[in-house]
């Protein structure tokens, strides 16, 4: 006996949305209840690539050093872990911006 079930269809990729409420940048951390997206600015340099992770619904925006840049989390109600990851990874860069300052 063969069994004919397809195999499953493998999730769909990220979507890189903004809406208007994502565009107000004065907070490093930015939801969008409409999308349920969140972008988290860990550094405020540009990033130049990204590394995305469609099983979180993850794209890390990367510098030039490739650093974290920003973390865009769709679907974030969805994904705890990786909000916290963000916020750790805020947390660091932070940490590193005050003792150079010190």
């Amino acid at each position: 006996m063969t069994d004919d079930t397809p195999p499953p269809l493998p999730p769909p990729p990220v979507r890189r949305t903004r809406s208007p409420a994502m565009s107000d940048r004065r907070s490093p951390i930015v939801y969008d209840p409409e999308t349920d997206s969140m972008y988290v600015s860990v550094r405020g340099s540009v990033g130049v690539d990204s590394r995305v992770d469609d099983a979180r619904d993850l794209v890390i925006d990367l510098d030039e050093l490739g650093r974290p840049v920003g973390y865009d989390i769709q679907f974030a109600s969805r994904h705890p872990d990786v909000i916290v990851e963000a916020l750790q990874a805020l947390r660091h860069a932070l940490d590193d911006r005050d003792r150079k300052t010190a």
